[in-house]
């Protein structure tokens, strides 16, 4: 295979090209090159040579900012253990405020209920409620719900799978339905823990 005299490897290129400006220069006049041609070919050169050089300050910088990013990466991990920790130490911390912060560990199992309560995410499935809820090691949940004109929540289901789906047809089928939802941990066939914030939807 014939090898090419243009170098591939970037910087080698940028040497050729600077070498190739400056013969121009010594050259052009004896080659019978016009002046406004090999202008041109000097400016597009030089400009070759201004991209390489941005990028390679621009690599110079992205490693410095990366750098700096892990830096204060590690730092802010490391803040948010020591503020966690002194969070939890507090003689007023209650398991339900690690839970609003994030800062209990879900994979954890919960041993003491009293201070927990479910997560509920829903979502629509066409004229179906798809119900999802975060278990923290619990059996099961209550769930609760009113729809339409129900003036009070009722016992829905004991819901032992993590997705629960309501199949109802609404009330009257030619309106829209509001449903709302709310839910209680279910651990050894007893209630514990908080009631969950309530989560509503509208079904077509």
């Amino acid at each position: 295979m014939k090898k090419d005299f243009i170098p591939k490897r970037n910087s080698n290129l940028n040497i050729f090209v600077n070498n190739f400006i400056k013969r121009l220069d010594n050259h052009s006049a004896d080659l019978e090159m016009k002046e406004a041609e090999t202008e041109k070919v000097k400016n597009e050169l030089k400009n070759h040579m201004k991209t390489f050089s941005n990028m390679i300050s621009l690599r110079a910088q992205a490693k410095a900012a990366t750098e700096e990013f892990n830096l204060s990466k590690k730092n802010t991990v490391d803040l948010l253990r020591r503020t966690s920790q002194q969070i939890k130490s507090s003689k007023n911390y209650k398991t339900n405020i690690g839970q609003e912060f994030g800062i209990i560990n879900r994979y954890e199992p919960v041993k003491d209920f009293s201070e927990h309560k479910p997560v509920l995410k829903i979502k629509l499935n066409g004229s179906e409620v798809i119900i999802k809820y975060t278990a923290n090691s619990a059996d099961a949940i209550k769930l609760y719900s009113k729809r339409g004109n129900e003036s009070k929540f009722t016992e829905l289901s004991i819901v032992f799978r993590r997705t629960y789906t309501d199949k109802r047809p609404n009330l009257s089928r030619s309106n829209p339905e509001t449903r709302e939802y709310y839910a209680v941990y279910f651990v050894k066939d007893k209630l514990c823990g908080l009631e969950s914030d309530v989560v509503r939807v509208t079904v077509p």
